[in-house]
């Protein structure tokens, strides 16, 4: 049982990432057929795909983020050692962890507006809510990953410090 939470939990958004694609194409993909079948578009995949792509965009970047193969300017860090490499480290995680804060705080304030003006899509006309909350909950799985991915660098980066101060001292 600890084994299967532990690997829902370390592969949550491919969970959701992978079926949440494969209905955008098959939505989309019907919708092309019926145009050269039927002559007639169905209106509400746009809106659909639209929200699904969002929502697979925000998952793909916490799966990236993961697997570090986010895109990032990493000159700096991958050039220091040592205590300037853990506080180059530290900063850079501070900072994205700010903006993902602000990026979750922000886009939660936002889904309130929407339900409490009663926003829905013009198509589907549901809340627009759904397709503004990839915003948080993206950014929150994003901001999950990478406190775990800061906590494992972080270690190495220790780890590295005290190895290279017990070389000086020999």
């Amino acid at each position: 049982m600890k084994r299967k939470l532990l690997f829902l939990l370390d592969h949550a958004e491919e969970i959701v990432l992978v079926p949440g694609f494969a209905i955008m194409l098959l939505i989309g993909f019907c919708n092309v057929l019926s145009r050269f079948i039927l002559h007639q578009s169905w209106s509400f995949t746009e809106e659909m795909c639209v929200m699904m792509f969002v929502y697979v965009t925000f998952f793909g970047a916490s799966v990236a983020v993961k697997r570090k193969a986010h895109l990032g300017f990493t000159l700096y860090l991958d050039k220091s050692r040592g205590m300037t490499r853990i506080v180059l480290d530290t900063f850079i995680m501070l900072a994205v962890v700010l903006f993902l804060v602000l990026m979750v705080v922000y886009g939660v304030k936002v889904c309130q507006n929407q339900l409490k003006y009663k926003a829905v899509t013009a198509a589907l006309r549901i809340s627009t809510a759904y397709a503004s909350a990839s915003v948080p909950i993206g950014g929150a799985c994003i901001l999950l990953r990478i406190i775990q991915m800061y906590v494992r660098d972080i270690r190495a980066d220790i780890r590295e410090y005290h190895a290279l101060k017990e070389r000086k001292k020999v």
